[in-house]
Order: C-alpha cells, then sequence, then structure tokens
C-alpha cells in the first residue's frame, strides 16, 4: 500500500501511469482484470469477454508502438558512439541511459544548470523530461548563439554542441 500511495500522489506522471512509477500498482492492475473478466463470462458468456479482451489489445498497441527503434533513434545511437568516453556531456532524460561508463553525465533541465561541459547533445523533435520541446528548442538556439559552444551536427532532430576549447583539440 505504501508504494501505490507514493504512486498515485505524486505527479502526473505517476498519476497516469505513464512511467516506471505504476510498477507497484501493475500486479494489482493485472489481477483486478482478470477478476473483472472472469465475472464478465459468467454472466454473458465468452463471447463479450473474447471482445473485452480485443479492446484492451488495440488500447494498448500505442505502448507497443513506443519501443520501436526509429531512424531517429538509429542516428542518436550512432552520434553517441562518436563521443568521446572521457567526455562530460548533458543530454536530454530519454539519451541519458545510453551513455555508457562515463563519468560526467547531466540530464539537460534537471541535473545540468549549464555548467561547462564537453558536449551538450539535443533532440529537438521530443520532448525530454522536464523541459518540453519549445523549452529545447530555445536552448538549441542560445546554444548557437553562444561562442563558447559550437554546433557540430544537426541530424534527424538531434542537434550536438561542442564546447570550444581551443584550435589544438579536434573531434571527428
Amino acid at each position: 500500500m505504501p508504494g501505490l500511495f507514493v504512486s498515485f500522489t505524486g505527479s502526473h506522471l505517476q498519476r497516469n501511469l505513464s512511467h516506471y512509477y505504476a510498477a507497484p500498482a501493475l500486479p494489482l492492475l493485472a489481477w483486478a482484470t482478470i477478476w473483472a473478466l472472469r465475472r464478465v463470462q459468467a454472466a454473458t458468456g465468452r463471447a463479450v469477454v473474447y471482445v473485452l479482451v480485443a479492446g484492451l489489445v488495440l488500447m494498448n498497441l500505442n505502448f507497443v508502438r513506443m519501443f520501436r527503434v526509429t531512424v531517429q533513434d538509429r542516428e542518436a545511437l550512432a552520434l553517441i558512439e562518436t563521443l568521446p568516453r572521457t567526455a562530460s556531456i548533458a543530454a536530454p532524460s530519454h539519451v541519458v541511459p545510453h551513455l555508457p561508463k562515463r563519468e560526467a553525465i547531466y540530464v539537460v533541465g534537471a541535473t545540468w544548470r549549464q555548467e561547462p561541459v564537453d558536449f551538450v547533445l539535443l533532440d529537438v523533435r521530443r520532448r525530454g523530461w522536464p523541459l518540453r520541446r519549445a523549452a529545447i528548442a530555445a536552448l538549441a538556439g542560445e546554444l548557437e548563439g553562444d561562442p563558447s559552444y559550437e554546433k557540430v551536427r544537426d541530424r534527424h532532430g538531434y542537434v550536438l554542441f561542442r564546447r570550444n576549447v581551443g584550435e589544438a583539440e579536434h573531434w571527428p
């Protein structure tokens, strides 16, 4: 019960069961769904249950599509592979888990407060918690005008900025 209480009293993401916060509630919701379908079956027969199950599957197809790798995702993964492993990076929340074994990784809008980092990777097509798309686009515009950063890539919605540290250092 404490886990459920926390899940349903926190942010809107928790109340809408949008993210992993719903994990403690899922076994109870699954059990309640099965229990309800058995009661419906007892009252009306199997045909109605089949229709209800088909409806549940159709309503949840959107979640299956969320896990499909897109061209944009492949571009981001290829871009991440080119970044030096010792570089400090600020990136959106959905990119950070794909930056393996680095000492200095920051989440844009959360843990990164625009202190100097080697690279800033932005996804201007998707929102990245806690920023919305408009804020990310504004940040990209701000970094374009900042002489301490230069834009080195802009493809499929991913914009990569590198900190200007001098002509001696080069990055592919």
